[in-house]
């Protein structure tokens, strides 16, 4: 069967590094961001930014993207998109669709906050 090839389309990458379990001084369970990432294309739709307008604030903007799959992708994840380190902004989609040749993954992305360039404490 042949893979829909609009999924496999996208014009920009995003960087995934999965999480893994590691444990503290205490030996208690915690997840972190893996060593070992992997790149895959998406299809990027833009959802909606705040841009800071005054000192003080900051600019906020949430992208939604589409790819093929996203092995180990969770909260705990490293995500790299267009050269900036993002937050899931929500858990990410898993769809199967209707065969296997449109099977998808849906995610939204968060900006870091970040203060404008320019502005200055004092």
């Amino acid at each position: 069967m042949a893979r829909s090839r609009l999924v496999d389309r996208g014009s920009e990458e995003v960087r995934i590094t999965p999480s893994r379990l590691v444990y503290d001084a205490d030996e208690n369970p915690i997840r972190v961001a893996g060593t070992e990432s992997y790149t895959r294309r998406v299809t990027v739709a833009e959802d909606r930014q705040a841009d800071a307008e005054l000192p003080g604030q900051v600019s906020n903007k949430i992208v939604r993207l589409t790819l093929r799959d996203a092995p180990g992708l969770d909260s705990y994840a490293e995500v790299w998109f267009r050269g900036e380190q993002w937050d899931l902004a929500n858990p990410p989609h898993f769809s199967n669709g209707v065969s296997r040749a449109i099977k998808h993954v849906e995610i939204s992305l968060r900006s870091r906050n970040k203060m404008p360039r320019g502005v200055v404490d004092g």
